[in-house]
C-alpha cells in the first residue's frame, strides 16, 4: 500500500510534481521503501521552506527613491562577524557541530526581519552579539543532543563578556520565536547539511551499497559535505537561494569536484559557451581530471535528481546558481 503522501489527490503544482520526482519505478522493494520514507521527509521540508524562506519584495529607502529588494544576503564583512561570533559561543558549549543550524536560523530570521512587517531590522542589529547569543540558545535547546550536555547559557555568556545582557538575550529569544512563528529548528527549518545527508542517503540507496566501492563513495560524499560547509559559512541563504537549493547545488559541485559526476550532464540550457567554460563547475572538473581523482561510479545526473526529488532542469539550474554565487564571492 502506498503512503498517504504518494496516493493520488487530484492536486497539481510544485508539491505534486515533487512527489512524482521523489518516486520512480524501483525493482528492489527495500530501496522503494527507503525512497518513500526519505521522499516524504523531503516533501515535508520543502513545504516548510516555502514559509521560512518566502520570496518577498521589500522596500529599502535610497536617496533616489524606494527600491525593491528580494535578495537578503548579509554583507560579507558582517557575515564574517556572525560566523566568528557563533564559533566563539558554540566552542564554549563544545557544540561547533551546530554552526550550520545557527547560520540557517540567522539567514531565515534575516529574510523575515528585513521585511516591512517586521520593522526592517538592520544587518548590524542582526549581527549584534545579543542576537547571536539568542540564536545559539534556541539552536541548543532544539538540538538532538540533551541540553544537559552543554554548559549553562549564563556561564558561557559571562565567560565571553556578555553576562550583563542576560535579560536582553532572553527578550531577543522570544522576539525571534515570534518573528519566525516558532519555525526555528527541525522539522520546520532543516539546515543544508541535513538536506545533503538525506539526498546522499537516497543516492546510496539508488546505487546499491554492494555495487559501488565504499571508499570512493565516502570520499565523494566528504567532498559534498566540505562544499556545503563552505557555502553555508561564506555565502548563506536567502529567499532566492534557500537551503534546499544550496544543498542540491553543493551535491553537484562536490560530486563534480570529486570526479564522480559527469560534467556534461549538469550543464543547464540557455547559458552561453563562454558562461559555461568560465564557471566554477568546469574549473573543478578539470582539476579533478588533472589530479587523477576521477572514479567510475555508476552515478549520473538523472540518479542525483531523483535522489534530490527535483527535475533534471532544476538540478542543473541550482548547481549553476550555486557555483556562480560561490565564484562571485571568492574570486
Amino acid at each position: 500500500k502506498q503512503p498517504l503522501w504518494l496516493q493520488p489527490s487530484g492536486h497539481t503544482g510544485p508539491m505534486a510534481q515533487m512527489v512524482h520526482e521523489c518516486m520512480e519505478p524501483v525493482a528492489d522493494w527495500a530501496v522503494h521503501d527507503e525512497l518513500a520514507d526519505t521522499g516524504e521527509q523531503i516533501v515535508d521540508w520543502a513545504r516548510c521552506e516555502a514559509s521560512t524562506f518566502p520570496i518577498r519584495s521589500i522596500k529599502v529607502p535610497r536617496e533616489e527613491g524606494d527600491q525593491h529588494e528580494t535578495d537578503q544576503r548579509f554583507p560579507a564583512r558582517l557575515r564574517g562577524v556572525c560566523v566568528q561570533g557563533f564559533r566563539v559561543l558554540l566552542a564554549n558549549h563544545n557544540a561547533l557541530a551546530e554552526l550550520g543550524a545557527a547560520l540557517t536560523l540567522l539567514d531565515a530570521l534575516t529574510v523575515h526581519a528585513r521585511s516591512a512587517s517586521a520593522g526592517r531590522m538592520s544587518y548590524e542589529e542582526l549581527a549584534d552579539v545579543t542576537n547571536l547569543a539568542a540564536i545559539v540558545r534556541l539552536v541548543l535547546k532544539c538540538s538532538s543532543n540533551s541540553l544537559s550536555q552543554f554548559l549553562p547559557f549564563v556561564t558561557v555568556e559571562q565567560r565571553v563578556g556578555i553576562g550583563e545582557r542576560e535579560g536582553d538575550i532572553t527578550q531577543r529569544e522570544l522576539q525571534i520565536v515570534n518573528i519566525m512563528n516558532c519555525r526555528v529548528a527541525l522539522p520546520s527549518l532543516p539546515a543544508p547539511s541535513q538536506w545533503v545527508a538525506t539526498v546522499l542517503q537516497r543516492v546510496e540507496a539508488l546505487l546499491g551499497k554492494a555495487s559501488v566501492q565504499g571508499e570512493s563513495l565516502q570520499h565523494a560524499f566528504q567532498s559534498v559535505h566540505s562544499v556545503t560547509e563552505l557555502l553555508v559559512e561564506q555565502i548563506g541563504m536567502t529567499s532566492e537561494f534557500p537551503p534546499r537549493t544550496l544543498a542540491v547545488g553543493a551535491c553537484v559541485l562536490g560530486l563534480v569536484t570529486a570526479g564522480v559526476l559527469p560534467l556534461e550532464e549538469v550543464r543547464p540550457k540557455g547559458i552561453t559557451l563562454q558562461q559555461w567554460e568560465s564557471s566554477l563547475l568546469v574549473r573543478q572538473s578539470r582539476l579533478a581530471q588533472e589530479g587523477g581523482t576521477t572514479d567510475n561510479l555508476p552515478l549520473d545526473a538523472d540518479t542525483l535528481a531523483l535522489a534530490a526529488c527535483c527535475s533534471l532542469e532544476d538540478l542543473r539550474a541550482w548547481a549553476f546558481q550555486t557555483a556562480q554565487t560561490l565564484q562571485d564571492a571568492i574570486f
